[in-house]
């Protein structure tokens, strides 16, 4: 017998579980029970409808979805074989492969890891141009700085194209601008070129990065209702955890996945945002506001497993 997805909620939560339908926004500082919620929220959608199949968790790590689906197990009937619980990166592999002639890419292609990625440009280094960056003896960290620098644009989706643009544009204007000025730009010339040699490299091979998986599942759901229409059928409801977490090209796949229906259940706290790069990475519960202007919003409060104390300096920790 499977436990009582009501059972043990405050009100706030069980407000937010029992939502009727449309966009949802759960919020609340960190251990106010946010994740609770969204599992309470599968389960009892999954009662409504029978079953769990249409129903779509989107978490941020294989850790948290390992954590998410022990909670179902105890809240949901089995067989648990239909729980779909995804990470991003497994979502848009999964919407890729499945409409892989509809993407335009080999139904047989390789995600690489970061890793696998410095050590095939490290591999073809004599193939890129690298007369403005120097090297200091051991390209590697140079060239995973690339890496890193590319993954970022792809968070944002700036495509090679994009960025070529930007960096003659700013060359353009460093013409007078002195020695100093004319080599920055110059070197973002360069990188956006090496950019450009790592996704020609990349599909030479018939692979997809991390970022590729998300912008082509984003163009697949963007420029092909049809396909779009397909995919939102087999997601009828997509709920997802630590929200403010997802990329701009995260936030853009799963705004296109809901279009058709409208049925989404966001969970996150602005507050928690990962700092990317030395900057705040997170802006997505505003955006969601913004999408879903008719979105119901509920806030859980403080945390529910600490002292109030405890719960102001943690988040006067992560603002400062």
């Amino acid at each position: 017998m499977r436990a009582d997805p009501l059972a043990g909620l405050t009100e706030a939560q069980r407000a937010a579980v029992t939502h009727p339908g449309g966009a949802l926004a759960v919020t609340g500082g960190a251990g106010s029970g946010k994740t609770t919620v969204l599992a309470h929220r599968f389960a009892w959608l999954a009662a409504a409808q029978g079953s769990p199949r249409r129903l779509l968790a989107v978490v941020a790590s294989d850790r948290a979805r390992d954590e998410l689906l022990a909670r179902l197990a105890e809240l949901v009937a089995p067989p648990y074989d239909e729980l779909e619980v995804v990470t991003f990166h497994a979502l848009c592999h999964g919407i890729v492969a499945s409409e892989a002639l509809e993407a335009g890419v080999d139904p047989l292609f390789v995600p690489v890891s970061r890793a696998d990625r410095v050590a095939l440009l490290l591999d073809r280094l004599g193939e890129l141009t690298l007369r403005r960056h120097e090297i200091r003896g051991n390209p590697a960290p140079l060239v995973a700085s690339f890496v890193a620098r590319i993954d970022r644009l792809k968070e944002e989706m700036v495509t090679p194209d994009t960025q070529m643009e930007r960096a003659r544009r700013a060359l353009q204007l460093a013409a007078d601008g002195g020695d100093a000025a004319r080599s920055l730009a110059e070197r973002e010339v360069e990188f956006a070129q090496i950019y450009a040699d790592h996704d020609r490299l990349l599909a030479d091979r018939g692979a997809l990065d991390h970022g590729d998986l998300v912008l082509t599942a984003f163009r697949l759901l963007h420029e092909r209702p049809h396909v779009r229409e397909r995919v939102a059928a087999r997601h009828r409801h997509v709920l997802v955890d630590e929200y403010q977490e997802a990329t701009l090209a995260e936030g853009a796949v799963l705004g296109l996945l809901c279009a058709e229906h409208g049925q989404i259940t966001v969970a996150g706290d602005d507050a928690q945002t990962r700092r990317r790069f030395g900057s705040v990475g997170g802006r997505n519960l505003a955006d969601f506001a913004r999408e879903y202007p008719e979105a119901t919003e509920i806030d859980l409060g403080p945390s529910q497993r600490c002292a109030d104390a405890i719960a102001r300096v943690a988040s006067a920790v992560v603002a400062d």
